[in-house]
């Protein structure tokens, strides 16, 4: 009576490990990937592209195989305990790949967070300098046009001082001194119209700065909240695959 009932216990074990299926190679490389990424190991971009890029294939090769060892089952003797040796492949199979799928993506979302906070501290930083230089540069242009026009003021005087000597040595001279006195006008009102010009370029570029950091200050904002919306977006996706799987650990 002993022999009988130790016999179909035995029986039972080899004829439902047959009609799932041993763990295999797909088995074998579920364990070599968890050992390949152990929690915590994955602290690169690159580490955590490739191991998104081996999870995903992985997991197709699991569910191929889990379809394969549930179809197996079918036609097997203990038929709901070969199911539970399949459904418990594939669960662990799953396990191995959404914890690496998510510590992957956690890795990715917080390196895109520190890229955009290192940008935005590149811009300010800019925005800051250049704002700092403004002052000393409009100073630097102040001060050429202060001794621009002290140069045209000693010119003139240098100027009238010869036109006064030649006016007292000979007629011609009162025609020549005209003739610098208009010349030193026509530099004056020249200089005058210059500097209106450089003015209004300088008041153009600085209202073409201001904008473009005003465009791209949207940009930012617009690429923060586009980032935004795909991470609640994959969250969310995330939350309704785990909702609606059965297998989910």
């Amino acid at each position: 009576m002993v022999r009988f009932r130790v016999l179909p216990l035995a029986f039972f074990v080899m004829a439902a490990a047959h009609a799932a299926g041993h763990s295999g190679d797909v088995g074998a490389d579920v364990d070599a990937l968890a050992r390949k990424y152990p929690a915590g190991s994955i602290d690169t971009a690159a580490r955590a592209q490739q191991a998104l890029s081996d999870a995903g294939d992985l997991d197709r090769r699991v569910q191929a195989e889990a379809q394969v060892r549930i179809q197996r089952c079918q036609h097997a003797i203990f038929m709901n305990d070969c199911l539970g040796f399949a459904q418990r492949f594939q669960t662990h199979g799953e396990h191995v790949v959404r914890r690496i799928t998510l510590e992957a993506h956690a890795l990715q979302r917080r390196l895109d967070a520190q890229a955009h906070a290192r940008d935005r501290a590149a811009d300010r930083a800019q925005q800051a300098l250049q704002d700092a230089q403004r002052p000393a540069r409009e100073r630097a242009a102040e001060a050429d046009y202060r001794q621009h026009q002290q140069s045209l003021r000693d010119q003139a005087s240098q100027d009238a001082q010869r036109d006064a000597q030649a006016a007292a040595s000979a007629p011609q001279g009162e025609a020549d001194a005209a003739k610098r006195q208009r010349q030193h006008d026509q530099d004056v009102a020249n200089f005058q119209s210059g500097r209106a010009q450089r003015e209004a370029d300088s008041r153009q570029q600085y209202e073409e700065k201001q904008k473009k950091a005003a465009d791209y200050a949207r940009e930012r904002k617009k690429e923060w909240a586009d980032d935004e919306q795909q991470r609640a977006q994959r969250k969310a996706d995330r939350e309704q695959k785990a909702r609606t799987d059965p297998e989910r650990p």
